[in-house]
């Protein structure tokens, strides 16, 4: 992804995350093809799909719609952005993060222990020292987007 995005769009985008998003790690499922642990993800939910069409236009990802409650709530929808993608974006929005930018933080701090070119190495698993560090970043990031005072 090599794309020019207008400095205003980029803005806008970090704005959206900032009050609709979340920046997380999530655990793969146990017996998955990966067991390096975790993946850095971007995640918006929101009722108006169009912008989130948008911004899959500039970042990729996942569109889906979300499971209502009830009858009564509009249908909502989820974009799911995953590893290397997640990385681009937060690298892109980054200085206009204001909410999330302690995620945000994390999250490339994460990426910095993925080997990005998906060896053997990546497959088999990684050193302790690596994964103790992930686990710490999975806690912390936890901590952050924890709801409620604190």
């Amino acid at each position: 992804m090599n794309k020019q995005i207008a400095l205003s769009d980029l803005a806008y985008v970090a704005g959206f995350i900032d009050g609709e998003g979340c920046i997380t790690l999530v655990p793969h499922k146990p017996g998955g093809k990966r067991r390096d642990g975790y993946t850095l993800r971007v995640l918006i939910t929101n009722t108006n799909k169009p912008v989130l069409v948008w911004i899959q236009s500039l970042f990729g990802g996942y569109l889906g719609q979300r499971v209502r409650r009830s009858r009564n709530h509009k249908i909502s929808w989820e974009l799911c952005v995953g590893s290397g993608y997640a990385e681009y974006m937060i690298q892109q929005i980054y200085p206009w993060l204001k909410m999330k930018k302690a995620q945000a933080e994390i999250g490339l701090k994460f990426r910095e222990t993925v080997n990005k070119r998906r060896t053997a190495y990546d497959r088999d698993g990684v050193p302790r020292e690596v994964r103790v560090k992930r686990d710490r970043m999975y806690r912390e990031i936890h901590r952050l987007n924890r709801k409620g005072p604190g």
